[in-house]
């Protein structure tokens, strides 16, 4: 998300409790929560407040293929999945 909207909601209290709801659904289920939020800091990447545009779209895409592919490595459902850029989730 731009920078802008991920200060205005992604860092709000309640924002982060539902995400941790979210997750906790998501464990219940068995099913891994992937935190994407993150993921793409570069403004320039996002045709409006929430939407890639076309490169950030590719740049999304190799990020949400590689922790899928670190969870299917690790072999666990429940997990929250995150990479170097994100942060990493209770």
């Amino acid at each position: 998300m731009p920078s802008r909207h991920r200060r205005l909601f992604y860092e709000n209290p309640s924002w982060i409790r539902y995400r941790a709801h979210l997750r906790a659904l998501a464990a219940a289920g068995g099913a891994d929560y992937i935190n994407a939020s993150g993921w793409i800091a570069d403004d320039s990447l996002f045709s409006d407040h929430i939407h890639l545009n076309a490169a950030g779209s590719v740049v999304f895409t190799r990020m949400l293929a590689e922790a899928i592919r670190r969870e299917k490595l690790m072999s666990g459902a429940g997990r929250s999945v995150s990479t170097s850029s994100m942060e990493e989730a209770p």
